[in-house]
């Protein structure tokens, strides 16, 4: 009977090991999943700001040969 109990104990281990190993999977999943979308939004607000800045550039350079 004892080593029934052990042996039910490290199963019980194990297996509250492998639920915590499962969700922080699960949480690595969902983070993968966001991550090309956040990378898309931040290409997208570089590429809008090297435009601004070109634009603003522009605007000093004709305000300065008026």
């Amino acid at each position: 009977m004892v080593n029934y109990r052990k042996s039910c104990r490290g199963t019980n281990l194990e297996l509250d090991s492998f639920k915590e190993k499962i969700k922080e999977n699960q949480e690595k999943i969902k983070l993968n999943k966001q991550l090309p979308y956040l990378v898309g939004n931040i290409v997208e607000k570089m590429k809008l700001n090297k435009q601004l800045r070109y634009q603003l550039l522009d605007r000093q350079q004709v305000e300065m040969s008026n």
